[in-house]
């Protein structure tokens, strides 16, 4: 077994509440509610809950800059945000590299559907950001759907983003 230094290992963890040796009773009549049902469409955060979520006050500028085009759909304008060699990525599906096949991706995602993020949490370590969105996302046809997503930007000593991981699901 190999452990990176610095990792930590949790030994003989009891979850919180249990006393040692006692087990959990995991069936509906105590868990405190039904079957869970994986087979279901998942519910879109409006439907979840018609308030949104509030807007983080403190964004960095760079972030609320680079949405704003994002939101505006005008990929020529934000594109100019990633380096040359950038690696652009949704979730599970296959990375983007370089810069024309990111701006290429993007106009694809944007002539499917207008985007307006709403920033609700952003952290910067180092090179890396991690911004939580809601998103809201409009179709074509009028229909919306708004749903939580996060983003892992890497960017370089220039500013621009070198690395772009999106995770968000969409449905139509």
């Amino acid at each position: 077994m190999h452990h990176h230094s610095g990792a930590h290992r949790v030994r003989d963890a009891t979850p919180i509440g249990l006393a040692r040796g006692e087990r959990r009773d995991a069936s509906p009549r105590n868990s405190g509610h039904g079957p869970i049902v994986v087979s279901a469409r998942p519910a879109t955060m409006s439907e979840i809950s018609p308030n949104r979520r509030p807007a983080l006050a403190e964004v960095p500028d760079w972030v609320r800059e680079h949405y704003a085009l994002v939101d505006s759909g005008d990929v020529d304008r934000y594109i100019t945000d990633f380096a040359a060699d950038a690696e652009l990525r949704f979730a599970s599906h296959p990375p983007v590299h370089g810069r024309a096949a990111i701006r290429d991706a993007l106009a694809a995602g944007h002539a499917e559907h207008d985007m307006a993020h709403t920033v609700i949490n952003c952290w910067e370590v180092g090179a890396t950001t991690i911004v939580e969105f809601d998103v809201v996302y409009t179709y074509p046809d009028g229909h919306s759907h708004t749903v939580p997503s996060v983003a892992l930007i890497e960017r370089n000593a220039d500013g621009r983003y070198t690395g772009l991981r999106v995770y968000v699901e969409k449905p139509h």
